[in-house]
């Protein structure tokens, strides 16, 4: 059990590495909004397609999050509450049989997760400035922008040096991208859009891959369904499912009860941080030891340096 609900808590926050810009046409309510016809397939019109939906969002907040995860044949649920805003805001919280299990977040300086089943069940947090570090070991791969581009609001630079893959046979385009990891990784994070006209309830962007020097895909997010906001527009993800080969982790995240731009600056500066968390032990992953107190790395599993 301990397993799954890492995975749970872990696959949530792994949002940040393998999902871009997720796209779709249903509104709100699951109603269609009528046939859409997907960009054309050059790096300007996709990029393009992405900014617009991004620019007309500042904050997220998804009321009701489902999560089932699956790892070696076992299987979780939790259901939460998800909060975004721009540039690193991040809050996930999730319970299972009206308990904590889950705290997931992250601001302009750190990110942070608790896991309430972990052993032991620190806060564990780290500076993004200490991110950058290369000998900082990180218990799971972490991408801290890609965060808010896996609900849409990640601005791109039309300037980069895309690559557009067409696919005629499966009727999609990929839009490819070189990038880094934290501590300098070459990688590759490719956006898969479907090409020609799209049906009303199927979604144009439908699959988001973080990919190594390798070749080998480190996440892959399957978009099954998206929901549009009446009021602004923008369109953002209602069901995906995320794949983690190498640790062979699988989640299906469901999200509803959507609000743009409904965080104001006292919410946001009372939700963004782990004050909440106090009464609980911090592990600070850069430094390998308990806050206040001794190294612990043989109980947590990470090595020393």
């Amino acid at each position: 059990m301990r397993k799954i609900l890492l995975g749970l808590g872990l696959s949530a926050l792994l949002l940040s590495t393998g999902c871009s810009g997720i796209q779709g046409n249903r509104t709100g309510g699951g109603q269609a909004v009528g046939k859409v016809r997907a960009p054309q397939p050059n790096a300007v019109a996709m990029v393009s397609y992405l900014n617009e939906n991004a620019q007309r969002m500042q904050g997220l907040t998804f009321t009701s999050v489902s999560m089932r995860a699956s790892q070696d044949g076992n299987v979780g649920s939790i259901d939460g509450r998800l909060d975004c805003q721009r540039p690193r805001n991040f809050r996930l919280t999730g319970k299972a049989v009206g308990q904590p299990m889950v705290d997931i977040g992250s601001n302009g300086e750190e990110f942070w997760y608790w896991i309430s089943k972990a052993n032991p069940p620190y806060v564990y947090h780290c500076s993004y400035t200490d991110l950058a570090r290369p000998d900082i070991i990180i218990p799971f791969p972490f991408q801290p922008d890609m965060i808010l581009a896996a609900l849409g609001m990640a601005q791109y630079d039309q300037s980069r040096p895309y690559e557009v893959r067409v696919n005629n046979a499966a009727r999609t385009v990929e839009l490819i991208e070189p990038t880094r990891s934290p501590q300098g990784q070459p990688l590759q994070k490719i956006t898969v859009f479907r090409s020609g006209p799209v049906r009303a309830d199927e979604p144009i962007v439908i699959a988001h891959i973080l990919r190594d020097a390798q070749g080998k895909d480190i996440c892959k997010a399957t978009i099954t369904h998206a929901q549009t906001d009446p009021a602004t527009r923008v369109v953002v993800p209602r069901r995906v499912q995320l794949v983690w080969p190498m640790e062979k982790i699988e989640l299906t995240m469901k999200l509803e009860g959507l609000h743009v731009n409904a965080i104001d600056a006292q919410r946001s500066a009372s939700l963004f941080n782990r004050g909440n968390l106090s009464r609980q032990k911090s592990f600070d992953l850069a430094r390998r030891e308990v806050d206040g107190g001794v190294s612990e790395l043989e109980r947590v599993g990470i090595p020393p340096r």
